[in-house]
Order: structure tokens, then C-alpha cells, then sequence
């Protein structure tokens, strides 16, 4: 069957193996990375149950991930060479029914509950370990998973030879679809607003602190974490899939190995402390260093070298008790090391180590 773009479903599967492939190739890369990354962590300190956690779903949506491209290329193998889809014969593209066709969409839809869980992890971390910040993403990922079951199981019904762009099959995707949109979408809502009065608050204290870069660098941190990039591929995958494009089986192949991607990105993130939550933590003991000092609150900056007609005030390691985000190890247990990183928030007395650097105090001139 070709749509209205003229790409019949033998080359849309075709380009959608090509295109898994690289996918999948930038996942293995990544994959790889976040494993080094959480097996360092959890030989060296930390062993707590959410870095366990987060290893046993690093390592599930990778496995779905490579399930799913070996089941797009076996049937892409039967369809193209045993029955001569290419042509015009019956193929296994047309036979929704298959458990080759139906299994794919079912690790599709694994990969992508198990991924907004770890979006909604991410917001409830960000949020101080608030459950009314997640009540309404745990209801929508509920939704998804009841309205991704029934999907599967329409399509498991589906008939050889019924087109790929039935009411039903249509209907339940598109619930589905709308579902993990929205979980995602209300992540870059609190995500940002988190931000942003974070932000607020410092500028009420007259402090400004630039500790991890260019600000783009955080904007860019904030897309990625927040998963601004996630929502538009969904939306794009539901758009062409109710006009019955066959782009969409391209599409929606690429965000069977997207969904893994994206949160193993968050892992990465949070393991190098690169998310939101580590910029605001940095920020927040930078200002504690100030005050603890007794300094005036003014415009500080973190820099080599410093500015004309200022001073600067060299800041010797030094601990005590109160909110940083350099947290040692204490007898009383807990690690640096874990990923999640709002446990180190919540202790009562921990050592904080402050790193050697300059602290630039702009004074206004008389």
C-alpha cells in the first residue's frame, strides 16, 4: 500500500531499519556510558536501592531496545526476500496480527512507560521528594499503560490484510500517544517553573552565581532533562500516524530506541551532575560560603580571572555543617556518589567540602 506521499510500506520499512540502526548505534554508545558510569558508582560508594533500580532499567529498555531492531529486521529479512513484498506480494507488513508486528509495538510501548517513569522520577526528585508534584504524571502514565495494552491487543486481533491505519488501532494510539505527551509536557512545565523560581529566589538575595558555564549550556540541560525534544517527536509520530502516512513507521521505529535514549541521557546527566537539581545545589552553597563569611550579598561570579575594580576574596577549603553540593562520606552513612542526589539534602549534619576558587565581590562606587 503506498500513502499520499508515495512511499509504499516495503521502503518505509526499509528506511526504518536503516534509521533504527543508527538509533541504535547512539544508544549503544550511551548505553554503555551510563553503565560505566553506575557500576563505578555503586563499586566505589554508593550501593543504595535507587542506583540499583536505575541499573536494572538502564539494562531492560537497552535489551527491548535490541529486541525490537531484531524483530524489524527479521521481518524486514522474510517480508523482502522469502515473500517478495517489494513485489506487490503479501508480506508480513501486512498482517498486523503477527506476533512480529504486534510484539514491536508492545517493547514500544514498555520502553516508553518505562521512560516517562524516569521522567516523573526526575520531576519528583526537583520538586523535594514532593508526591503532589507527581500525582498527576503517575494518572497519566496509568493511562498509558491501559490505553498501550489495549492498543497491542488491537492490533494482535487485527486480520491479514486489514490497512495498517485502522479506527481502532488509529483511536488507541492516539490515546496512547496523548498520554506520554502529556506525562513529558508536564515535566518541562514544573520542571521549568522549578527553575524559575529557583532563579527568583536567588535575585531576591541580590545574588547571582554562575557556576557551570555559558547560561545556554543550562537552557540546553533543561530541554534535554525536562524532555522538551521527547514531546515534539511524539507529537510528530501522532500527527502522521492519523493522516495514514507511512512516514509514521519510520517515525515511530526511531522513538522505539528514542525512549530509551532519553532517559539514559538523564542517567548520564545526573551521574557527571550536569541536571538542574546540581546547578541550583551549587548556587545554594555558593551563597552559603558567602554568608557564612560574612561577606555583603552582591553580584558573584566564579571565574578565572578577575574583574577590573573589583576584589577578590580567595575562599581556602574549609567545612561545616549546612547545605552544599560537595557532601562527604560521614559514619553515619549515605554517599555522594548516589544518583539520587536530594538524598544529600535531607541529612542533618553533613561535612561539606568547599572546592578552592574566587569569589568576585563587585562593590557599587560612592
Amino acid at each position: 500500500m503506498t500513502d499520499q506521499t508515495g512511499l509504499s510500506l516495503p521502503k518505509s520499512n526499509f528506511l526504518s531499519v536503516f534509521c533504527e540502526g543508527i538509533f541504535h548505534g547512539m544508544y549503544t554508545t550511551l548505553f554503555c556510558s551510563a553503565m560505566y558510569l553506575l557500576l563505578r558508582r555503586h563499586r566505589r560508594k554508593s550501593k543504595g536501592i535507587t542506583n540499583t533500580i536505575m541499573t536494572i532499567l538502564t539494562v531492560v529498555m537497552y535489551c527491548i531496545s535490541t529486541v525490537h531492531l531484531a524483530l524489524s529486521v527479521h521481518m524486514n529479512l522474510v517480508a523482502l526476500f522469502t515473500q517478495k513484498a517489494a513485489d506487490g506480494g503479501e508480506a508480513l507488513y501486512d498482517d498486523q496480527g503477527s506476533p512480529f508486528y504486534f510484539g514491536q509495538v508492545a517493547f514500544e510501548v514498555i520502553n516508553c512507560v518505562l521512560g516517562d517513569s524516569i521522567v516523573t522520577w526526575r520531576t519528583w526528585v526537583l520538586w523535594g521528594r514532593d508526591w503532589r508534584a507527581i500525582y498527576f504524571p503517575c494518572f497519566l502514565m496509568v493511562g498509558s499503560s491501559v490505553t498501550g495494552s489495549v492498543m497491542v491487543y488491537q492490533f494482535s486481533l487485527s486480520p491479514p490484510g486489514q490497512p495498517n491505519f485502522s479506527n481502532n488501532t488509529t483511536i488507541w494510539f492516539s490515546i496512547f500517544g496523548g498520554f506520554s505527551f502529556l506525562t513529558n509536557f508536564y515535566a518541562v512545565i514544573v520542571i521549568s517553573l522549578k527553575t524559575w523560581l529557583h532563579q527568583r529566589k536567588m535575585k531576591r538575595v541580590s545574588v547571582d552565581v554562575i557556576v557551570n558555564g555559558p547560561r545556554y549550556y543550562g537552557a540546553l540541560f533543561l530541554v534535554i532533562e525536562s524532555g522538551g525534544i521527547y514531546c515534539i517527536a511524539v507529537i510528530l509520530v501522532i500527527i502522521f500516524f492519523v493522516q495514514s502516512s507511512n512516514v509514521v513507521i519510520i517515525l515511530a521505529d526511531m522513538l522505539a530506541h528514542l525512549t530509551g535514549i532519553y532517559p539514559t541521557v538523564i542517567i548520564v546527566l545526573v551521574c557527571l551532575k550536569l541536571t538542574q537539581h546540581d546547578e541550583m545545589t551549587r548556587k545554594e552553597a555558593t551563597l552559603a560560603s558567602m554568608q557564612f563569611r560574612g561577606h555583603p550579598l552582591a553580584t558573584t561570579t566564579i571565574q578565572n580571572e578577575p574583574m577590573n575594580n573589583s576584589k577578590t576574596y580567595p575562599l581556602r577549603p574549609m567545612k561545616f555543617n549546612g547545605l552544599g553540593s560537595h557532601i562527604e562520606d560521614s559514619p553515619a552513612g549515605g554517599s555522594s556518589d548516589d544518583i539520587d542526589d536530594s538524598e544529600g539534602l535531607s541529612r542533618k549534619e553533613s561535612d561539606i567540602n568547599f572546592k578552592q576558587h574566587d569569589v568576585v565581590i563587585d562593590f557599587d562606587e560612592e
